[in-house]
């Protein structure tokens, strides 16, 4: 018997202001952390003039996840160094940790040619409870290989039975689209013993059809494995309704074998507002009896990034 899940929007939570140098388009990726029963620090990744990404955060009322607490000022993480893996920016993607330590897995860039651009899985470190963050390696964790041949993006991480299990986006091949190059990317699987040497293990959902691109797992464990993902089409995707990122949804008895079920996904585009021409990037979290789904709208996050609620 497959859960269902009764998804209930709450609406529009964060669009950055867009004043600061590093910060004019896009609040992107909204990657949640709980910090204490009374603060939820939600990452995300905004662009600066030359589309250059960085991250920041603001805090937010568990309880009432529209009610926003502070809004930080400046990046918590910045591009990194020349010729490194996130030379021309990084964005948001998962925190790992309490207590004392977190680990923020994030994706760094590079600007390609003639594919736009190559991507990797780096990780930040954090003492002091999100605050600060150093970068863990100049280099990433995880980075085109035989498994990944055109790079890796958007993990989403459990730590089950001694093994940390982790859900991504796989960058599997570029074509030329009527004059552009056009990256396809679907979600596979790898295992860790400590956090920093991955195995990539399976693929766990593949595009298929017209479809070019499935991308930012979120998995909830229960009875079985639920997952959330974004998914469009391989043409069209920047401005037709029709081929923009959708939610979709996809159950396992594993984590390994998925069977997609993308039509319960339970969070379409609305008639107007923010999110009435995409859904995107959603990140799931588990909040006392209830489920918390935090994505971006329209415009790759242009608009801002909002939330819906369900009963578990």
């Amino acid at each position: 018997m497959t859960r269902k899940f009764n998804w209930e929007k709450k609406g529009l939570i964060f669009c950055a202001k867009y004043e600061s140098e590093w910060s004019k388009t896009h609040s992107a990726l909204p990657t949640p952390v709980l910090l204490s029963p009374e603060r939820l620090r939600i990452f995300y990744a905004t662009r600066d003039i030359e589309q250059k990404s960085r991250i920041s955060y603001i805090d937010v009322d568990p309880v009432d996840p529209a009610r926003v607490l502070y809004v930080h000022d400046k990046p918590v993480l910045d591009i990194g160094e020349l010729g490194a893996f996130d030379d021309r920016g990084l964005t948001s993607s998962f925190v790992l940790g309490s207590g004392g330590e977190f680990h923020f897995y994030y994706n760094g860039y590079n600007i390609g040619s003639p594919a736009r651009y190559r991507i990797a899985i780096g990780k930040a470190v954090s003492l002091d409870r999100c605050n600060t963050f150093r970068k863990a390696h100049q280099g990433p964790v995880m980075d085109r290989s035989i498994a990944d041949p055109c790079g890796c993006a958007t993990p989403f991480i459990i730590f089950e039975k001694g093994i940390f299990r982790m859900w991504y986006t796989s960058f599997y091949k570029w074509e030329w689209i009527k004059g552009e190059a056009e990256p396809f990317y679907r979600i596979s699987y790898a295992e860790s013993r400590d956090g920093l040497s991955w195995d990539p293990k399976a693929v766990c959902i593949d595009a298929s059809g017209d479809e070019g691109g499935i991308v930012r797992p979120t998995v909830v464990k229960s009875d079985r494995y639920y997952m959330w993902y974004s998914v469009r089409k391989k043409t069209g995707y920047r401005d037709q309704f029709n081929a923009t990122y959708r939610i979709g949804f996809a159950v396992s008895d594993d984590g390994l074998a998925w069977e997609r079920r993308d039509s319960e996904s339970g969070v379409a585009p609305s008639a107007d507002g923010w999110d009435s021409e995409m859904t995107a990037y959603p990140f799931v979290l588990k909040m006392n009896e209830k489920l918390l789904m935090f994505y971006n709208g329209n415009g790759f996050g242009k608009s801002g990034f909002g939330y819906a609620e369900s009963p578990i």
